[in-house]
């Protein structure tokens, strides 16, 4: 996060020197990076896309916790994102969680040459939350 909020992308090349860092999202969380044998990178994180969700998420001491009102707790709302990229640039996004629903967590493995799975926490109903996986084509 560099001191801030967001999720960024940065290298070390060959020099063993850092390349200027590459916002990929401002409202972004828990990212992973997987780097497949034909040298594409493939981010994946939880985007929340309003105040509400990104405060619900914060890790809150027991002194700091507050209760949330039924209408906060309805705005809460969070999905998740892919992102492939090739040589250092952005190729394509992807949506990887179903819309309306509040997803979380997401995780990413290696399938093969072509595809790579990602699995989330998700909600499912009130209070009820399931894991889900997708299979992502590169």
């Amino acid at each position: 996060m560099g001191g801030g909020e967001g999720v960024y992308y940065n290298f070390l090349d060959e020099n063993e020197t850092f390349s200027p860092r590459q916002l990929i999202t401002a409202n972004g969380k828990h990212p992973q990076m997987l780097a497949t044998s034909t040298e594409q990178l493939v981010f994946v994180w939880e985007e929340g896309n309003n105040k509400t969700a990104r405060q619900a998420h914060h890790h809150k001491t027991p002194q700091t916790k507050t209760k949330k009102s039924e209408t906060e707790k309805t705005k809460q709302t969070s999905y998740i994102k892919a992102q492939a990229w090739q040589n250092q640039t952005p190729s394509y996004e992807h949506w990887v969680s179903l819309s309306g629903f509040k997803a979380e967590f997401p995780v990413i493995t290696n399938i093969n040459n072509e595809y790579v799975g990602i699995a989330r926490v998700q909600n499912i109903g009130e209070n009820e939350y399931g894991i889900y996986f997708k299979k992502l084509k590169l």
